[in-house]
Parts: C-alpha cells; structure tokens; sequence
C-alpha cells in the first residue's frame, strides 16, 4: 500500500477487516486501520492549517487568497 493516498489505505483496510477470518488476522488488519486512520487525520489536520493560513492572508490582505 506504499505511495498510496491515505483515503485509500483506510479503504483497503476496511476490505481487510470485513475479510479477516481469525483473531489474530482481525488483530493484524484493526492495527493497519488504526495506523491508517491516524495518517488519514493527520493528512487533514495538515489541510485544514494550510486552509486556516489561506484565510487568514485572504481576511488580512482584504483579497482574494494567493498561494505561494
């Protein structure tokens, strides 16, 4: 699952889960959701600051936001 988008990770994980049989897959698969929910909201933690700056350079500057 290497370079793949993180919405992606947490959907294969799913699929994982929904097929894991034993305890111990069922255990493998919940810590792969886990660590691919907590990169998922990282992800949007980051894109919700980078919204946050926008808008405040947009509110600061009186304008349209610029990105540089």
């Amino acid at each position: 699952m290497a370079g793949a988008h993180s919405a992606d990770v947490v959907a294969r994980a799913l699929a994982l889960a929904a097929e894991a049989r034993g305890d111990g897959e069922r255990k493998r698969t919940n810590a792969l959701l886990e660590g691919a929910l907590k990169q998922y909201v990282s992800e949007l933690d980051e894109f919700r600051a980078v919204c946050e700056r926008l808008k405040e350079r947009e509110t600061a500057g009186g304008g349209a936001a610029t990105t540089n």
